[in-house]
Formats: C-alpha cells, structure tokens, sequence
C-alpha cells in the first residue's frame, strides 16, 4: 500500500528568479505539502535554492538525475545533504542507477541527519 501524506499539494516553484519564487514558498506556507524545486531553479541558483525555500515547506527536489551509477549516487549524496524531503531520478537509467540514487542520498541524508534533525529523502523514479 502507498502511504497517503497528510497534504498531499505539491507546488511547483518553477521560476527562475529565487527572490520570487521564496516569495510564494512563503505565502504558501502551512498550505502544501512539498515545494518544487525544479532543474530552472535550481540551476540558476543552487543549492542556496533549497535552503532558502525548505523554512516554508518541505522540499521537492526534481532533477531526473541519469548518469552512470557513481555520478547518480554522488549527485544524490549531495541532493540528500541538502535535507530535500523527495528527489527524481529517471528509472530508465536502470537497477544499478537508481540503488545507487536510494544509497547516495541515504548517505547524504544520514550525514545531515547527525547536525540537524531533517529525514530521510523519499526517491520518487520518473520513466518517461
């Protein structure tokens, strides 16, 4: 059975601009469920992107990650520092790609986890 959240929104914050889209994370506040932070946003912004958002809600990291399994995992090691609450990776990458998404970001998490109190991330696998 697929566990239900208790809000289940998710906004999407695809904007390029991270003054505005921390401008709606902030009137959504106490709203939704997950905020996105997409490939527009985080790209032109980084991982300032996800802190400066996360105070409002939660954070939805959609990246797709696809590569070969050492550059995912390291890619999710450093999305699951970030203390993001969910990330993408593309299943098409394969078994191999997508265990390497779920330990690499464990990892970053487990490491954040140990100066602060933030989660697990949930992988979320896109095959499009």
């Amino acid at each position: 059975m697929i566990p239900r959240p208790a809000n289940p929104l998710i906004v999407a914050l695809d904007l390029p601009d991270l003054d505005r889209a921390e401008s709606l994370a902030a009137s959504l506040a106490g709203e939704v469920g997950l905020l996105k932070v997409g490939l527009e946003l985080f790209c032109g912004n980084g991982p300032d992107a996800v802190h400066r958002i996360a105070p409002h809600a939660p954070v939805f990291l959609d990246l797709k990650l696809h590569d070969i399994p050492n550059t995912v995992a390291g890619a999710a090691r450093r999305c699951g520092a970030l203390g993001v609450a969910m990330l993408t990776v593309h299943a098409v990458g394969g078994e191999a790609m997508v265990a390497a998404a779920v330990r690499g970001s464990r990892e970053g998490a487990e490491q954040a986890i140990q100066s602060t109190m933030l989660g697990l991330p949930k992988q979320l696998c896109m095959l499009i």
